[in-house]
């Protein structure tokens, strides 16, 4: 019981820790921050800059 109780603090320590770093981006997209808004489109829609050698690997 123990034991599934500390499992449970490391999940909702992640899971803060997870929460806080998505207000943070919400906050900085609302003010227009133009790194972030680049960022994001680089890591989650595989977006590159121009210049940027993009390598694709087979899976």
């Amino acid at each position: 019981m123990i034991e599934h109780a500390s499992a449970l603090q490391s999940e909702i320590k992640r899971l803060e820790a997870a929460r806080a770093g998505l207000a943070r981006d919400v906050r900085l997209l609302e003010a227009g921050d133009p790194d972030l808004v680049e960022e994001l489109a680089i890591e989650r829609l595989g977006f590159a800059r121009p210049g940027d050698r993009v390598v694709i690997t087979a899976e």
